[in-house]
């Protein structure tokens, strides 16, 4: 019904949790520049990363595919 009413392509993966899983923490992160800067998203990565560094898995939202694909180029820089 939320896809239909908001036209969304057919395409798009939809995440279903409930919203008590003891194993998932959901926080909020201040955007100190602007929307674009990618910098924003540093706090996902340890400033120095080894070979034995283990990232924890996190979920950003983006408004948009584009936005979304910018962001992980950054982070694969």
């Amino acid at each position: 019904m939320v896809k239909k009413e908001l036209s969304l392509h057919s395409n798009l993966v939809e995440i279903q949790l409930f919203m008590n899983c003891p194993n998932i923490t959901y926080a909020t992160h201040v955007v100190s520049t602007s929307l674009y800067d990618f910098s924003n998203l540093n706090f996902i990565l340890p400033l120095q990363l080894h070979l034995q560094t283990t990232i924890s898995k996190t979920l950003v939202f983006h408004d948009s595919i584009e936005e979304a694909m910018s962001a992980a180029v950054y982070i694969n820089s």
